[in-house]
């Protein structure tokens, strides 16, 4: 039995078939997650290396080169670059696109452990930190407060900061600026002299004084606890109270040698927000999470639970947002493919002028569309700028198999078959024809799959998208369009009764006619010229090559976000 003999005997079957598609693709539609781009992991991995008190000289020659040196030997590695600074040591490990980046951080780590023993005694150890979309902050917010300011940083880190963590696709909320907590300990240089003591034998103290210390278990009946000593600093007397040293039966305090305050660190940055000194957070999401729904679920969190919570004149500002533009954008392409689809219905009408058969091909649309959700939600893919384009451009291909199928169907009709035998021999007939067209569209986005780099990120969704689409188009016009023509073709040809319906026929009988004529009298001019018609092939084929040369080329073209940025540099 082939697939039109299916669909028309089977049309309960063929019915439900498409039904439970349809709504399971609808329950897959709330899960694909919304993002600007198909997420983009650049094959890099970054080595930081911080070096306090160290010039950039220093750095370079100290910590940069060793480290590498070592990392020079690692596989698929493609190009080392490194930034040496006052303080700071940055190499960055570029690899090919095809490696395995978790691979290539077990190696990168192998080898930092060599370097380990290269590196000066007071440098920290070496931080691998790998890159990733998801860790641009998809939203920043503006914290301000007028009398609260002293105060405000711990109020944004207790009871903003740590409540935003628990929202649902929050992966981290990082601070910038206000004043953190800090307890200060300001040497006194004289007295350090008189007591016979160093800055370096204050700080072994306080680091080993400043620790909490287990101290196993105690079983009491049946009942065991676990024990240990507190033994960390909560407040700048404890800090003072500190014993440094014992001279001649007498006991030396930090308070003796220095003054202890509890304060704030230095300020070495300044925010403001709305013309107001401030404070800024930063909202990071969770790998593969929907960026509009965290951004949504984080305003609602702060509206209903933090802000009532918070002082009278503590003032939270969103100063950018991802959701925004991501709703924009996708939204004005949404918009786009949804008229595109209604558009290419009206044009199906037009032609056909029978509402029924424009009917069975806009079924077509919505169907192929809906499986290419259930297919993005089954391998990950999200709704982006690149799947929506795909789907944009498949609405105008899905209904040519349909359109093939329908109108053989409707010429056997007219030739006085019965309405289910001119459905399954009518599809039967051009379904070499429509699966040839089908798999030659097809076979021009192949090529995307093979695609390397952050190109073929981007456009291997738009490649299977398409591929996708137009394979359930192909099946839905072997099995439903030919099923839907023996249901609704038992009636006679459609002739239009009421006035309106008369003229929109004439209307499109008019254009019809004139656009048939046109086409008779040019293929009759190009095959009585033909020496003129290849001549114009061949200057229309020249003046688009030097056409070609002309037009400018870059990686995205050039667009507005609302937003703008000034970046000044002082000098040194």
């Amino acid at each position: 039995m082939t697939l039109p003999e299916f669909g028309v005997k089977r049309p309960v079957t063929t019915a439900m078939m498409f039904v439970a598609l349809a709504i399971i693709s609808l329950v897959g539609l709330r899960y694909l997650a919304i993002d600007l781009f198909p997420q983009i992991e650049p094959p890099a991995i970054s080595v930081i290396t911080s070096y306090p008190g160290a010039t950039a000289q220093d750095v370079e020659s100290k910590v940069t080169r060793h480290i590498e040196n070592e990392l020079a030997i690692i596989n698929n590695l493609d190009e080392i670059r490194s930034v040496s600074k006052e303080n700071l040591s940055i190499v960055t490990a570029k690899f090919n696109w095809s490696a395995n980046l978790d691979e290539a951080a077990n190696d990168i780590r192998d080898q930092i452990e060599f370097a380990k023993s290269k590196l000066p005694d007071d440098a920290a150890d070496p931080v691998i930190f790998k890159f990733n979309t998801s860790m641009y902050p998809v939203a920043v917010y503006g914290v301000s407060a007028r009398e609260h300011w002293e105060g405000l940083y711990h109020v944004v880190d207790k009871r903003i900061a740590e409540v935003l963590k628990r929202v649902p696709g929050v992966g981290a909320v990082s601070i910038i600026g206000g004043l953190e907590r800090q307890i200060n300990v300001t040497l006194d240089r004289d007295k350090l002299e008189a007591y016979r003591t160093s800055p370096e034998e204050i700080e072994q103290v306080l680091a080993a004084e400043n620790v909490t210390v287990p101290a196993g278990s105690l079983k009491v009946g049946r009942s065991e606890y676990t024990l240990r000593v507190p033994g960390e600093y909560t407040t700048a007397a404890e800090v003072s109270g500190t014993v440094i040293k014992r001279i001649g039966g007498n006991t030396v305090y930090l308070g003796d040698v220095a003054k202890v305050e509890d304060a704030f660190k230095d300020e070495d940055l300044l925010v403001t927000a709305d013309g107001e000194k401030a404070l800024i957070f930063f909202v990071q999401k969770r790998s593969g999470t929907n960026t509009v729904q965290v951004v949504q679920d984080v305003e609602a969190k702060l509206r209903s639970d933090i802000l009532p919570s918070l002082p009278g004149d503590v003032k939270v500002t969103q100063l950018q947002s991802q959701a925004d533009f991501i709703v924009r954008s996708i939204f004005n392409l949404r918009d786009s493919a949804v008229l595109g689809a209604i558009l290419v219905v009206l044009i199906t009408f037009l032609f056909l002028r029978d509402p029924w058969s424009s009917v069975v091909v806009a079924v077509t649309i919505p169907v192929s569309m809906l499986s290419a959700l259930l297919f993005m939600y089954l391998f990950g893919y999200t709704i982006n700028i690149m799947s929506l384009f795909a789907l944009a451009m498949a609405a105008g291909m899905v209904v040519d198999n349909a359109v093939v199928v329908l109108e053989n169907v409707t010429r056997l009709r007219e030739g006085g078959r019965r309405a289910s035998e001119a459905a399954s021999h009518g599809a039967r007939e051009v379904a070499l024809a429509v699966a040839a067209s089908t798999l030659t569209t097809i076979v021009i986005f192949v090529p995307l799959f093979f695609l390397r780099g952050i190109v073929g990120i981007l456009f291997n969704q738009l490649g299977a998208v398409i591929t996708i689409t137009l394979s359930t188009s192909l099946f839905t016009a072997l099995t439903l369009t030919p099923m839907m023509c023996s249901k609704f073709f038992k009636r006679q040809i459609y002739i239009p009764r009421t006035f309106v319906a008369k003229k929109l026929f004439a209307v499109g009988e008019r254009f019809l006619t004139a656009t048939e004529n046109m086409y008779y009298h040019v293929v009759g001019w190009a095959l009585a010229n033909k020496a003129k018609v290849v001549l114009l092939a061949v200057l229309s084929a020249a003046l688009a090559l030097i056409a070609a040369s002309r037009v400018g080329t870059e990686f995205f073209p050039e667009e507005d976000a609302g937003m703008v940025r000034v970046t000044l540099e002082l000098p040194v």
